[in-house]
This record gives structure tokens, C-alpha cells and sequence, in this order.
């Protein structure tokens, strides 16, 4: 499925990213991304996961391939879910810690006002690993009458 202009616009925010994912007997499991973008030609998105909170994610996922990333807007809670399957991890490169770099700072000026200064700039988000999935379908999950929805743009 590919991602469009805006969705992808949005992800790469600065958003809060949670990534949930399951085990073989169906346990879930929800991790943290530190960073997101949209892959070209737009329907694959890669995420920063910490290397310390990745052990059960990249275990879920090498098992079962299913992830679901939630992206939020904390100052006007719009947010979005996209689900898919999981197409590899690497190793974090020097043009991901600088995206990252951009990223927190960016996320931290947007919502300093709404959070403590410790909480915004306290996050263990490195080392990190650079996750990628393929995108299959996209959800509205802000806040509303379309919480939920399915997203067909």
C-alpha cells in the first residue's frame, strides 16, 4: 500500500511512535520509535528502535513478520496506525543517528510546553537499529468519529 504525501508527512514528524508487535501465542508487545520515515517509493516505512527495548520486538517480528506502528501528535492528538509486514533491521548508519538527531530536537521543541523538560530529553534512545516494514494497511486512530476507520487514500 502506498503511503501518501500527507500520512508520510505526518509520520515523519516529529510524532510519538509505539510499535506494537506479537508473539506466536498471540502476546503482544509494544515498543518505542525514536524517529520515522516513509521509504521510497512510499510503501514501506523504517523506524528507530532502542537496542535496549528491542530483544521481544525483533523476536516478534522475525517469528510472526507483524507489526503495527502508531504515530501521535501529543499537542493535537491526531494520530495514525499503520500496519505490515516486516522487511528487515540494520544497524544504525551516521545519516540515521543525524535524521534521529533532527527528529528528537524537532519533537522536543513541539511539546516542551506540554511536558516536563526531563521526560522530553530523558529518552534511552540510543544505540538504536534502523527497522523497516512494508506497509499494508493505514488506520485513523485520532481522537473522534473516525477513530478506527480504515484509511484509503
Amino acid at each position: 500500500m502506498q503511503v501518501s504525501a500527507r500520512i508520510a508527512q505526518f509520520i515523519q514528524g516529529p510524532t510519538f511512535g509505539l510499535v506494537a508487535t506479537r508473539n506466536a501465542k498471540l502476546r503482544p508487545h509494544i515498543g518505542r520509535a525514536f524517529g520515522a520515515f516513509v521509504v521510497p517509493p512510499g510503501n514501506a516505512v523504517t523506524f528507530y528502535l532502542p537496542q535496549a527495548e528491542s530483544e521481544q520486538t525483533l523476536d516478534n517480528l522475525n517469528r510472526t513478520g507483524n507489526v503495527a506502528a502508531t504515530f501521535a501528535d501529543a499537542p493535537t492528538l491526531e494520530c495514525y496506525q499503520l500496519k505490515g509486514r516486516f522487511k528487515g533491521v540494520q544497524p544504525a548508519t551516521p545519516a540515521d543517528e543525524a535524521r534521529q538527531d533532527a527528529y528528537l530536537a524537532a519533537l522536543a521543541a513541539r511539546v516542551i510546553k506540554f511536558y516536563e523538560p526531563v521526560y522530553v530529553k530523558g529518552f534511552r534512545h540510543r544505540p538504536f537499529l534502523s527497522v523497516t516494514f512494508e506497509v499494508d494497511s493505514m488506520f485513523d486512530q485520532t481522537p473522534g468519529p473516525k477513530a478506527g476507520a480504515e484509511i484509503v487514500e
